[in-house]
C-alpha cells in the first residue's frame, strides 16, 4: 500500500518551480509565476513607486490564466533585503502588537478573568498554527511569495478576488478603527472639545501623509506602535504598584472582578483577543525575506510568546486595577482615575502611533483603485496622474471619516474587526488553504481536525459578529 507524500514544514526547503501545467493546482500555480515582483518587504510594500497588480486583468471576463507573456503584475522586479532571525522576529512583533493591546482589559471585563484568559491562550496558539500552516505553504513552491499568491494556488483567480475583497474591507475598518482611537484619546486630552469636531481635525491633519510620493518615509514610525504597548505596559504595572492599596487603580485592591462571565456580552471579547494576532497577510513577506526560511517556525513561536505575555500582563492587570470601572480603552480608565504626566506622555504615543499607520493601512486600497481608473488616464500627464492619486486617497478618507463618525465606537469596530474578517484572514483561509493543497498528503485525523478547527471559528465569528451590532455600549 503506497504511503502518502508528507506535506513539508514551514521551514522546509522550497522545491525550485516547474514548467509543466497540466495538473489544476499547476495551472494556478503558474499564474503566480509573476510572484516575485510583489512587494517583499516593508519599505517596497508602502511605497506607490513600486510596481502594482494590475487588477484590470482580475476583471476580464477571459478564461485564460496570466503567463510570462500577460503577466498580473506590471513589471517584475528584483528583490535583495533579507533579515536574520532577530530581524524577523521583531518585524512579526511590530506587525501584531498595535492598537489591539488598548481593549484587552474590556475584553476580561465583559468575559470575566476564565474566559478571557482562556480565548487570549486559545487565540494565540490558534494564530501561531495557521501562521505555520502558511508557512508550509511557501515552502512548496518556490514561486508562492505573498499572501494572494497562497490563496491563488489554492483556489485560482476566484479566490484570490474575494480574499483581496476581504482584506479591503478589513484595512477600510482599520481606518475607522485609527480615527476613532485617536479621537477617543484626544478627547481625554480636550475634553471641552466635542468629539465630532476633533475627529474633522484629526482627518484634516492625517489626510497629507495619504498624498505622499513615497509613503516610506512613514515606515520609520511604525516601531511606535512597539515602544508605545511597551510604554503602556510600564506605566500600568508603576500606577497599580504605587497606588495606595484600596484606591481606585492600584493592583492591591479588592477591585469587583469576575471570573465568569454573567451575561452574553461576552462574545465581544472574541473579536477583541483575536484581532492583536491578526498579521498573517504579511507573513509571507517576512517568510520570503529571511536569509534562512527554515527559521520561521522559531521567529512565529518566539514573536507570538512575547506578544502573548505582553498581553496578557496588560489584560490583567488592567481588569484587576479598575474592576468593573475598566473602560473600552484602559489608557481612559488611566487618565480618569490616575492622571498625570506619564499618562499623558503615553495617551500621546498611543494617538500619534494610528495617525502615522493611516496612510499606510489605506494605501492598497487607493492603489486598487487607481489600478482601475488606469485605463481611462494612461495618456495624462504626470501632474495630472498624481492630483487623481490625491482626489482618491481624499475620498477614501472622507468615507472613512462619515463611517467613524456614524459608528463612533471603538469597541465595536474593533470587535467586528476581529470576529469576522481577522477570523477569516487568520483562521479561516490559511486552514483552507492548506487542506486545499496537501489533502491528498493529509492524515485523516489531522483534515477532521482543521475542519473542526474552521467550523468552530465559523461559529465564534459569528457570535462574535452579533455580540458587536447588540452591545454598542461601551461601558
Amino acid at each position: 500500500m503506497p504511503t502518502k507524500q508528507r506535506p513539508l514544514s514551514a521551514g522546509g526547503s522550497r522545491p525550485s518551480s516547474t514548467r509543466s501545467h497540466g495538473s489544476p493546482r499547476e495551472r494556478r500555480l503558474s499564474s503566480v509565476a509573476y510572484a516575485s515582483a510583489w512587494p517583499t518587504t516593508f519599505h517596497e510594500g508602502v511605497t506607490v513607486r513600486a510596481y502594482s497588480p494590475d487588477f484590470r486583468a482580475l476583471l476580464r471576463r477571459s478564461p485564460q490564466l496570466p503567463n510570462e507573456s500577460s503577466p498580473l503584475l506590471l513589471t517584475p522586479r528584483d528583490v535583495g533585503d533579507c533579515s536574520s532571525f532577530w530581524g524577523a522576529t521583531l518585524n512579526v512583533i511590530n506587525v501584531l502588537m498595535g492598537v489591539g493591546v488598548l481593549s484587552l482589559p474590556y475584553s476580561m471585563r465583559v468575559a470575566g478573568l476564565t474566559l478571557g484568559l482562556g480565548l487570549l491562550l486559545g487565540m494565540g496558539i490558534i494564530a501561531n498554527l495557521t501562521g505555520h500552516l502558511l508557512g508550509a505553504c511557501l515552502a512548496s513552491d518556490a514561486r508562492l511569495r505573498s499572501y494572494p499568491d497562497i490563496v491563488n494556488a489554492a483556489f485560482g483567480l476566484w479566490g484570490r478576488r474575494v480574499v483581496s475583497m476581504i482584506c479591503f474591507v478589513e484595512l477600510f475598518i482599520a481606518c475607522t478603527m485609527f480615527l476613532i482611537l485617536v479621537t477617543d484619546s484626544l478627547h481625554m486630552l480636550f475634553p471641552a472639545m466635542a468629539p465630532s469636531a476633533l475627529l474633522v481635525i484629526v482627518c484634516a491633519c492625517i489626510l497629507p501623509s495619504t498624498w505622499l510620493l513615497n509613503l516610506a518615509v512613514l515606515s520609520t514610525a511604525s516601531l511606535l506602535g512597539v515602544l508605545s504597548s511597551l510604554a503602556l505596559l510600564l506605566l500600568l504595572l508603576n500606577v497599580g504598584l504605587t497606588t495606595p492599596p484600596g484606591e481606585l487603580g492600584s493592583i492591591y485592591r479588592d477591585a469587583p472582578t469576575r471570573w465568569v462571565a454573567d451575561d452574553d456580552a461576552w462574545a465581544l471579547s472574541i473579536g477583541l483577543t483575536l484581532v492583536g494576532f491578526a498579521g498573517h497577510a504579511v507573513f509571507p513577506s517576512i517568510y520570503s525575506t529571511m536569509d534562512d526560511p527554515a527559521q520561521y517556525s522559531s521567529v512565529l513561536n518566539v514573536a507570538y510568546t512575547v506578544i502573548g505575555a505582553v498581553y496578557a500582563a496588560v489584560a490583567v492587570a488592567g481588569y484587576v486595577m479598575y474592576g468593573d470601572a475598566t473602560e473600552k480603552e484602559i489608557t481612559l480608565s488611566l487618565l480618569t482615575h490616575n492622571p498625570g504626566g506619564a499618562a499623558n506622555a503615553v495617551m500621546w504615543m498611543i494617538a500619534l502611533n494610528p495617525c502615522t499607520k493611516f496612510a499606510i493601512v489605506l494605501h492598497p486600497i487607493a492603489l486598487s483603485l487607481e489600478e482601475l481608473l488606469a485605463p481611462l488616464t494612461h495618456a495624462v500627464s504626470p501632474r495630472t496622474r498624481y492630483l487623481q492619486r490625491c482626489s482618491v486617497r481624499t475620498a477614501l478618507a472622507l468615507c472613512i471619516a462619515i463611517t467613524a463618525l456614524l459608528v463612533p465606537n471603538f469597541v465595536q469596530m474593533t470587535s467586528l474587526l476581529g470576529a469576522v474578517f481577522a477570523m477569516a484572514v487568520v483562521v479561516v483561509i490559511p486552514c483552507a488553504c492548506y487542506l486545499k493543497l496537501f489533502y491528498s498528503m493529509l492524515h485523516w485525523s489531522s483534515v477532521l481536525g482543521l475542519l473542526s478547527l474552521v467550523a468552530i471559528s465559523c461559529a465564534l465569528g459569528f457570535v462574535g459578529a452579533l455580540a458587536a451590532g447588540r452591545h454598542p455600549s461601551t461601558s
